[in-house]
């Protein structure tokens, strides 16, 4: 079974992985998935989500949608599973219609506990909504963010898709790094910014460009963006610092091309502010045959 990109309208499947790392079985084990607009940042879970949306021992409810967050299956929000046992992981599948906004890739974020085996006390009684910080802070939340994006077996192209930096109004304040690791492609990252729009070289190697190639300057126009603001980010690891307002979500274009016409190949988008890792994006070209 392999991973596929959503698409708009289509029904699709979403499953989740629960493995009980422990020594006895734990039972009813509720798991939930949430889904948020693809970017190199997230927003914070609604501040009712941990009383109202995933009360502990409890049916899960309604999900404040303001914030950017969204259930995966808003008529049955939560999956509960009888038994989990610690030799064999189990799954909860969740039937999902992908919007719009979902079309190509979305960031998933699933939350698993159970009465035997709750969630870290701090997060609920702090009422910690931080993906930044409940994430990589507890063993029963995940989040996914991958880009996948097929291409014909033997056919090797570059490809444009926008992507969301958003600002993280995270202490300090500074400039927002996007960080581009690519140590299994050959050529560089361009990253394509609106007009007007400055930008400035961070570590690797990091340079202006242009982007000329009939058919990519037509899709950058129709997404209203300027092919003469382009950076080209090469090497196993080089940034481009952006200045951001507050609360300002900029949408970019992303142009790479596949490492070989005939294998996988990936790479990876991370944001950080001052040294401090706030989100991230793998992309995973993969090629497929007709």
């Amino acid at each position: 079974m392999l991973d596929l990109p959503p698409v708009a309208w289509e029904k699709a499947r979403v499953y989740v992985q629960v493995t009980n790392r422990g020594l006895e079985p734990v039972t009813k084990t509720q798991v939930i998935a949430l889904w948020t607009k693809s970017g190199t940042g997230f927003p914070d879970l609604p501040e009712s989500f941990w009383k109202t949306t995933f009360p502990f021992d409890a049916l899960c409810g309604a999900l404040d949608e303001s914030t950017g967050w969204h259930l995966v299956d808003k008529e049955v929000p939560c999956r509960t599973i009888d038994s989990v046992n610690p030799e064999v992981p189990e799954l909860a599948r969740f039937d999902w219609v992908p919007p719009l906004d979902a079309t190509g890739g979305a960031t998933i974020l699933t939350v698993v506990e159970s009465a035997g085996d709750p969630i870290e006390e701090s997060i609920r009684k702090e009422n910690k909504v931080d993906p930044h910080e409940i994430v990589p802070g507890s063993r029963h939340i995940a989040l996914r963010n991958i880009k996948i994006q097929p291409f014909d077996y033997g056919v090797r192209e570059p490809f444009l898709w926008p992507i969301d930096f958003p600002h993280i109004p995270y202490e300090p304040m500074g400039d927002t790094e996007i960080v581009v690791s690519q140590p299994e492609l050959r050529e560089g990252v361009r990253i394509v910014l609106p007009a007007g729009m400055t930008a400035r070289a961070g570590l690797g190697s990091a340079r202006q460009t242009r982007i000329t190639e009939p058919e990519l300057v037509r899709q950058l126009e129709s997404m209203r963006l300027d092919p003469a603001n382009a950076w080209e980010l090469s090497g196993d690891d080089a940034s481009l610092f952006l200045s951001l307002r507050p609360g300002e979500r900029v949408t970019a274009g992303v142009i790479a091309t596949p490492a070989d016409a005939r294998e996988s190949s990936r790479f990876y988008l991370t944001q950080r502010n001052r040294e401090q890792v706030v989100g991230g994006m793998m992309v995973l070209f993969r090629p497929q045959e007709h």
